[in-house]
């Protein structure tokens, strides 16, 4: 079960609340408002503000050699134990956090060495993508609680061979593999009805090279039963794309928001009606940002997304939101 991405994989419990508090008007929480970061912590080296730091695991804790460490997701168990799932630079590492003061190693699947690792989960198997090879890894979670995790295969039709990021949208069963060597680097659609042999649809977006995204299937509204793609591309910025129709996955929309310097992830409201966009790189290099940058997008008519509003943090400009 996917159980949403992690910021720590010591099950640290983050206060969001001006971000993620319900929506009573079109306006969207926390914008035109400064976030702050208490600098006084009794941790040494993490501030924070309304979270506590209940343990932390280093690489050499996890795989017994220092290296680096990328992504982060989580897997919750049928039992509802819970887990952490880490991406390192040589593989995919699954800790249980069930007692979060207690993290505990539980099953390591190597790879090819890289410096960008990302996993997704449907139903009991985890996926794992890295920008080196392998293709998709599928992982068989079932014996998890065990202290059992086994690769299956590695998927690599049509030519498939590493990508930067994947996303599952459990509502459809799909899964979306992103920043390939395949489809110029678009959005590829994996069929996940038999999840442990995950098949490549023929038709992609090919428009641009997507860094990441967010998809979604729409329950209620103008767009109940639309299957929608919010892809953060790069250098230009933000496209909406329909995806319902897998032979035909069609552009809706293309904003390039002011102050767009390489649109780099983002996440839909709970009413479906504004998108969140975190560029990566407009804090270091665009001289007209002088704070850490949320952009607020509102995103009711999937065909005119509109820039509303952004939320500033009150954080040095040497941390990046992504």
């Amino acid at each position: 079960m996917y159980r949403g991405r992690f910021l720590a994989a010591a099950a640290v419990l983050l206060s969001a609340a001006s971000v993620t508090a319900p929506y009573a008007t079109q306006q969207p929480p926390g914008a035109g408002r400064s976030a702050r970061v208490d600098s006084r912590s009794v941790d040494p080296v993490f501030a924070s503000q309304g979270a506590v730091m209940l343990s932390s695991m280093s690489s050499t804790d996890m795989i017994g050699v220092p290296t680096n460490t990328s992504d982060i997701w989580g897997y919750t168990s049928p039992s509802g134990r819970e887990f952490a799932i880490i991406g390192l630079q040589t593989g995919t590492v699954f800790v249980e956090i069930t007692d979060p003061a207690n993290p505990r190693v539980v099953g390591v699947i190597g790879g090819a060495t890289s410096d960008w690792r990302d996993m997704a989960v449907y139903q009991s198997y985890a996926y794992s993508i890295n920008e080196s090879g392998d293709g998709i890894q599928v992982i068989d979670l079932s014996r998890i609680e065990d202290g059992t995790v086994s690769l299956l295969r590695t998927v690599t039709d049509a030519g498939l061979f590493h990508a930067h990021n994947i996303f599952v949208n459990e509502d459809s069963g799909y899964a979306y593999v992103l920043g390939s060597n395949i489809a110029r680097g678009g959005l590829l659609a994996v069929d996940l009805s038999d999840p442990a042999n995950p098949r490549l649809e023929r038709s992609n977006w090919e428009v641009a090279y997507v860094h990441d995204a967010y998809v979604t299937t729409y329950k209620k509204g103008r767009n109940k039963g639309r299957e929608i793609a919010f892809a953060f591309t790069g250098r230009l910025g933000l496209h909406i794309i329909d995806v319902t129709d897998k032979t035909n996955p069609t552009t809706l929309a293309h904003l390039k928001y002011e102050n767009a310097t390489y649109g780099h992830s983002g996440s839909l409201s709970a009413n479906g009606r504004f998108l969140y966009v975190n560029d990566e790189l407009d804090e270091r290099t665009n001289p007209k940002v002088d704070r850490m940058t949320t952009y607020v997008v509102r995103v009711g008519d999937l065909e005119r997304p509109v820039l509303t509003d952004t939320i500033a943090w009150d954080l040095p400009l040497s941390i990046t939101t992504r």
